[in-house]
């Protein structure tokens, strides 16, 4: 992929923040679409060649990443797609059985007329009809 600058445009640091804008949206995307795998290395100069552009909009685009915990720095190795942690995945299943028993719970407790009218809602949230 490479990443079209305007040409009309000049070397402001407007342009170098949007230009690194647009290389970390690329390289989220690249993540969450596992075209960079977790666990994958990689070095600033092997992104800007294949996004054609230079490091530095590269660079800050990875500091960005690491502080949202997508990426780790590797010293002198280059970078590294965070891998996966499922320990934490785990940890919000547990946590959406027990909010999702609680609202029952909640929904058990009411008045049958208020019962109907929420399920009503609820149905209208959640369900989807069939095409």
């Amino acid at each position: 992929m490479t990443i079209v600058r305007n040409p009309s445009t000049k070397a402001t640091g407007k342009s170098s923040d949007n230009l690194s804008e647009l290389v970390f949206q690329k390289i989220k995307n690249d993540i969450f679409d596992f075209k960079l795998m977790p666990g994958e290395r990689f070095t600033e100069s092997e992104i800007a060649e294949s996004y054609a552009v230079s490091r530095t909009p590269i660079r800050q685009a990875l500091y960005r990443l690491q502080q949202e915990g997508y990426v780790e720095v590797q010293f002198r190795s280059g970078w590294q797609v965070r891998p996966l942690n499922f320990k934490a995945y785990e940890e919000l299943y547990d946590l959406r059985i027990l909010l999702e028993c609680y609202a029952v719970e909640q929904l058990c407790q009411m008045p049958e007329d208020q019962l109907k009218a929420a399920l009503e809602i609820l149905i209208q949230t959640w369900c989807i009809q069939p095409k």
